[in-house]
């Protein structure tokens, strides 16, 4: 007999949630994942960053490791807050206001900002983004729910946000990336930072740096739009092959299928150290960028069950970024 189409079905979706390449996990767990940084407001990391699984921050650098701990730097958040905060898989900061995505899709936050405290309800996510004023979340079913300042409209979520898979958030403006790999931009469109252009087609990875926006295409090439001040939407001619795109302020960094890397915009402060290799995820934040090295891919942080409906369609999502690519069956 056939269960009705609105019966729940209560079964164990191996959701991958974090399905990590080496270069977000670190490579295996027990093996350190370095951490090199440059730019006037680098300072090295400390040496409980070992077994990276992501770098991120504005003020301040901060790492993910592989075991979903956060490691800040001594010059940034207190360190003791964070000893109670388990199975983290997604960190962004801005502005004093660390936001932190867990394996069961709840939200917590640690906030200087009084401005952005999170909305209640906020269960089930797969995804953060913070902008200057205002954050992003991006739910199971695609959906996008934005808080905070809605001064230019940054969290007026649009219509047509559905089967969203990634997010970002700039100055006042946001950025949604649908399953059909189109993007979609709201909020402040001053410096042309919402004019998504028509082109931008065949899209798998956004990012909503201060005003201006950057996307890298399935193709291996990258685009950008918005405010040029200090060429920062000059990407260099010949830009293929990238694996991985980050960017804040005017600084731009691409992270090429080679290992390389490939700076734009206003570079004057940000020399990347020679001899650099083995670079496998990337993170540039205000006056600083960080690269984290790697091995082999490995699967870092148990999926979560779920509960759906018969006939419910089940995004499964990987977050792999390798260097060269990793190869999944």
């Amino acid at each position: 007999m056939n269960a009705p189409t609105n019966s729940l079905l209560r079964r164990r979706h191996f959701v991958a949630l974090c399905l990590l390449a080496a270069p977000l996990c670190g490579g295996q767990p027990g093996n350190p994942a370095p951490i090199v940084g440059w730019g006037s407001a680098f300072h090295t990391a400390p040496a409980s960053a070992t077994n990276i699984a992501a770098v991120a921050g504005y003020e301040y650098p901060l790492a993910l490791r592989s075991d979903g701990a956060i490691v800040p730097w001594a010059q940034s958040f207190n360190s003791a807050y964070f000893t109670n905060w388990f199975n983290i898989i997604s960190i962004s900061e801005m502005n004093n206001n660390l936001l932190a995505l867990k394996v069961d899709g709840a939200i917590t936050n640690w906030n200087n900002n009084t401005s952005t405290p999170i909305p209640p309800g906020m269960f089930g996510c797969t995804a953060i983004a913070q902008g200057y004023s205002h954050c992003l979340a991006l739910r199971q079913d695609g959906a996008v729910v934005a808080w905070g300042s809605n001064l230019s409209g940054a969290t007026n979520v649009p219509p047509s946000a559905t089967n969203v898979i990634a997010i970002s958030a700039g100055n006042g403006y946001s950025l949604a990336l649908r399953a059909d790999r189109t993007v979609i931009a709201w909020g402040d469109y001053s410096n042309g930072k919402t004019n998504v252009p028509a082109n931008a087609t065949n899209v798998i990875a956004i990012v909503a740096a201060y005003d201006h926006a950057v996307a890298l295409r399935g193709d291996g090439t990258v685009q950008s739009w918005g405010n040029n001040n200090g060429g920062a939407t000059n990407v260099p001619a010949g830009l293929t092959n990238v694996v991985a795109i980050a960017a804040q302020g005017a600084y731009n960094l691409a992270l090429c299928r080679d290992g390389s890397l490939v700076p734009w915009g206003r570079t004057s402060g940000y020399s990347i150290p020679a001899n650099l290799t083995n670079i496998v995820s990337i993170a540039v934040g205000q006056n600083f960028a960080l690269a984290v090295t790697g091995a082999a891919p490995a699967i870092v942080l148990q999926p979560r069950s779920q509960t759906n409906y018969s006939g419910a369609t089940i995004n499964l999502t990987a977050g792999i970024n390798s260097t060269p690519p990793a190869a999944l069956q």
